[in-house]
C-alpha cells in the first residue's frame, strides 16, 4: 500500500514575530498527519472512536532542522517506527514540497485504551482490521547458511539498531517467530521461517 504525503500550507496566523512558522505548530501538523494516514490505510481515527479505542499519546518529538516562511507548501510523510500489539511508534519527516528541503522530524509513541474497560489493551485483539493493515509489509530474506540466529537477522534487517536492542524487544515479547511469540534471542531461524515485528514480517529463504 502507497501512503502518500500530507500536504500543509502554513497560514499566515501560524508565523511568530521573527515572521517564521511557530514551533508548536510543527507538533499539531504531526497530529493531523496521523490521522491522514489513518485514512489512507482505510481505518478513519474516527472509527476507532466509534469503537472506543484511543491511541493514546506516551510521548512526542520535534527536530527542527530549517526555518518554514509563510507561503511555503510542506509534505508531511508518516511512516511506522514500531509496531506491536500494545504499541506504536510513529516517525515524520516535513519537507518543502516543491524543493524536498527538510523542514523537520520527530516522532510520536502510542499506547492502546480501550475507554469501556478503562485499560491498555491489545491492538492485534481489539482493532485487528487496522492492525492487519498497518502491518503489511512483507520481506524475503535470503541466507546462505543452514541457519541465522534470531536477535541477528533483525540487526541486518535494521529492526534493530544494535545487538542489545534486539535483545530486549526479543525479550518483551515484540517478536513473532511464525506467528507465535518467542524470547529466545538465539533461536534459530531456518529457510521457511518468518519472523514479524514492527508491523514488517520477514520470509527467510
Amino acid at each position: 500500500m502507497e501512503i502518500k504525503p500530507y500536504l500543509r500550507r502554513p497560514q499566515f496566523y501560524e508565523t511568530d514575530g521573527m515572521s517564521i512558522i511557530w514551533h508548536g505548530n510543527y507538533v499539531r501538523w504531526m497530529e493531523e498527519a496521523r490521522t491522514d494516514f489513518m485514512d489512507q490505510l482505510g481505518f478513519p481515527y474516527s472509527r476507532a472512536v466509534e469503537a472506543g479505542i484511543d491511541f493514546a499519546l506516551t510521548d512526542i518529538s520535534c527536530k527542527y532542522r530549517a526555518m518554514t516562511r509563510f507561503g511555503e507548501e510542506l509534505a508531511i510523510t508518516v511512516f511506522i517506527r514500531r509496531l506491536s500489539p500494545a504499541k506504536l511508534e510513529l516517525g515524520y519527516e516535513m519537507r518543502e514540497a516543491s524543493t524536498g528541503e527538510l523542514k523537520a522530524e520527530g516522532t510520536s509513541g502510542h499506547f492502546f485504551y480501550d475507554r469501556a474497560k478503562g485499560r491498555p489493551v491489545a491492538l492485534k485483539k481489539a482493532l485487528p482490521e487496522v492492525y492487519r493493515p498497518a502491518g503489511a509489509e512483507q520481506r524475503q530474506v535470503k541466507i546462505t547458511t543452514e541457519f541465522i540466529k534470531l536477535d541477528a537477522l533483525l540487526k541486518f534487517e535494521g529492526l534493530a539498531g544494535t545487538g542489545g536492542e534486539a535483545k530486549e524487544r526479543i525479550q518483551d515479547g515484540e517478536v513473532l517467530v511464525n506467528g507465535e511469540t518467542c524470547t529466545m534471542r538465539g533461536r534459530k531461524i531456518r529457510p521457511g521461517d518468518t519472523v514479524s515485528l514492527d508491523g514488517v514480517t520477514l520470509k527467510v529463504v
